[in-house]
């Protein structure tokens, strides 16, 4: 149960700190509630968040699925991070909403998010 929390903890602790440093306010509970869905949100963009320190990660369908129906009801543009800790990260968008994740990125390495 120790090694199940902490390891918990250590997730919740980076998807706080991955959340962040994008200018996005973290999901309590990684989305798990009623309300709040996926594992961030900003103004405009709703991201699922998947991080690893292992040799790979996988992206399911169900996964993507939810994260575009969620985007769908709150009218938000999705976004998919992956985060190969320590050093790597992946933003991965539907090609047509270029746009508005120039924009948000933008705003993130220009310090306005």
């Amino acid at each position: 149960m120790g090694n199940e929390l902490m390891g918990s903890k250590k997730w919740s602790r980076r998807e706080d700190e991955v959340m962040s440093e994008l200018g996005l306010k973290p999901t309590k509970q990684s989305g798990a509630g009623w309300l709040e869905k996926e594992d961030g949100e900003g103004e405009e963009i709703i991201v699922q968040l998947k991080s690893t320190e292992g040799k790979g990660i996988a992206v399911r369908r169900e996964d993507v699925k939810a994260l575009f129906y969620h985007a769908a009801i709150s009218h938000k543009t999705p976004v998919f991070v992956i985060d190969i800790m320590p050093s790597y990260q992946l933003v991965a968008f539907r090609p047509e909403n270029y746009k508005e994740i120039y924009e948000w990125l933008k705003g993130v390495f220009e310090g306005e998010n």
